[in-house]
């Protein structure tokens, strides 16, 4: 069905907890926007480029 939500971050950047927590809560928040129905379900969260 596609992507819900993309982020970039410049090269070199590195994610900390506490921008990690929100880029979480922007993830669900286009969740339940756009995909309402996947909030009931088992969700997976594919991540391109990290270690």
């Amino acid at each position: 069905k596609g992507m819900i939500y993309v982020d970039y971050l410049e090269k070199g950047t590195t994610i900390k907890g506490a921008f990690y927590a929100k880029l979480l809560d922007k993830v669900r928040g286009a969740i339940n926007e756009k995909r309402r129905g996947l909030l009931a379900r088992d969700q997976r969260l594919q991540q391109v480029n990290s270690p």
